[in-house]
């Protein structure tokens, strides 16, 4: 919910807060991790005021996300694939983590045009 409380310049930034419980799931699991993401999923709402001081406070006592929002509105999504990300029992969550975040990062760049701006 936090990732979406807010319109921002980090809207497409991968910031996962510190969490690997994906990464962890696959190890345990011995399956490959598979990077996606979707073009234009963050202009399919228009979420207003989800960055002000009285809005994040309800949504540290609370967990749930005051922000009024305008949507969905029309726009195209695409959704890419990345290479899946072979399991290495010799991994550690951590840079199972770390491997994922760098190949999403890379998918998302070619999700975006040089200005950093969705594509349409």
């Amino acid at each position: 919910v936090r990732e979406g409380m807010s319109s921002t310049n980090q809207d497409y930034a991968v910031n996962w807060f510190g969490r690997q419980g994906f990464a962890e799931t696959a190890q345990t699991a011995g399956v490959p991790l598979i990077p996606m993401c979707t073009r234009n999923v963050r202009e399919l709402f228009l979420v207003l005021g989800g960055s002000l001081p009285l809005v994040l406070k309800l949504y540290r006592l609370t967990k749930l996300p005051f922000t009024p929002f305008i949507g969905p509105l029309l726009v195209p999504l695409t959704t890419l694939v990345g290479a899946p990300l072979a399991h290495d029992p010799d991994r550690t969550p951590a840079q199972v983590t770390s491997l994922a975040k760098r190949a999403l990062e890379a998918l998302l760049q070619r999700a975006m045009d040089v200005s950093g701006a969705p594509l349409d």
